[in-house]
């Protein structure tokens, strides 16, 4: 079967699917300035990040991409599910994607990004950390419509963080033969790392599974 992504994005996603944990690009220079709209973390919970303002311009190596967010009801929704067992003895944040939209769609950039401390107390901007194909927990980085997938993310750092995906949603005139993506859309997960809430930093002692 192949798979195939028609828009700027001009992605192979057989090379996708299998190159996920190989060809990936790192950076820790992206960043994602406030915009109206932010909030700061609060205290005791697990808050959903206020989105960048939609359509804009996001630069991945040499390629530039025009990333839309999709209407509340259709669009690919990320949200905090338990602590678990990490590799190499750690623990894994893991995250509950769901796709709320009629037809399928194809994740095909994972960004992991940490709140910088802003100035006079203020709320800093975001910066991306880590970018990579779907490797980890994505054996198939489809998602059908209506469908959910879980994925672990180890936290690397004390301070803010969120994980964020990029992604393309299956064209009308695919086919099962040759399945056809397009668009750049992008879905934020919670905001994690608040220092007084038990529920999104992982437990001392012991691993939730």
């Amino acid at each position: 079967m192949n798979y195939s992504v028609r828009s700027p994005l001009l992605i192979t996603c057989v090379a996708l699917l299998s190159s996920c944990s190989r060809h990936g690009e790192r950076s820790a220079t992206q960043s994602d300035q406030p915009r109206a709209g932010g909030s700061s973390a609060r205290a005791g919970m697990v808050m959903a990040a206020a989105p960048p303002a939609y359509p804009y311009t996001l630069s991945l190596g040499s390629s530039v991409y025009h990333v839309e967010q999709e209407s509340e009801s259709a669009r690919l929704v990320i949200e905090f599910s338990n602590w678990t067992k990490g590799e190499e003895g750690g623990t894994d944040a893991v995250f509950r994607v769901t796709n709320r939209g009629s037809r399928p769609v194809l994740v095909w950039n994972v960004r992991h990004q940490v709140r910088i401390p802003g100035s006079s107390g203020l709320v800093g901007p975001w910066q991306t950390t880590h970018q990579d194909y779907p490797g980890r927990g994505w054996d198939r980085p489809m998602i059908p419509a209506g469908g959910s997938h879980e994925f672990p993310i180890t936290p690397d750092t004390d301070a803010q963080w969120r994980v964020c995906l990029l992604y393309s949603r299956e064209r009308l005139d695919s086919i099962p033969s040759n399945r056809l993506f397009d668009g750049t859309y992008e879905s934020i997960g919670p905001t994690m790392g608040d220092a007084d809430s038990p529920e999104d930093k992982p437990p001392r002692g012991a691993n939730r599974e």
